[in-house]
């Protein structure tokens, strides 16, 4: 299911759980009650894009990665690498590069 444009409402199916956000925690209780207690999520966002502080923000040629600070938490046999394996079934593909800095800032 795709993001509804700014402004536009509908009702929300019928869920055993609503989760309030689209950030990572959001998404990945969403994820772990569907998985594991099989139960109907259905997840708000207010902003245009999912994600929370995972996604980029774009102004003019610029754009900022805020996200870019949580791959450094997921190496292996790290708990957050542990739990994002048990939302996805593992599909966390790639290497994970260790924290350097809390954002980056790109000119595009």
């Amino acid at each position: 299911m795709s993001p509804r444009p700014s402004g536009e409402t509908a009702a929300p199916p019928s869920a055993d759980v609503v989760v309030t956000g689209s950030g990572i925690g959001g998404l990945l209780a969403g994820a772990l009650l569907t998985r594991m207690r099989d139960k109907r999520v259905v997840v708000l966002e207010r902003d245009t894009a999912l994600g929370g502080f995972i996604k980029a923000i774009h102004h003019d040629r610029w754009r900022w990665e805020f996200g870019v600070h949580y791959l450094g938490e997921l190496a292996p046999n790290s708990v957050p690498r542990s739990i994002v394996d048990l939302a996805t079934d593992g599909a966390l593909n790639g290497r994970v590069c260790p924290t350097t800095s809390t954002s980056s800032i790109t000119r595009t």
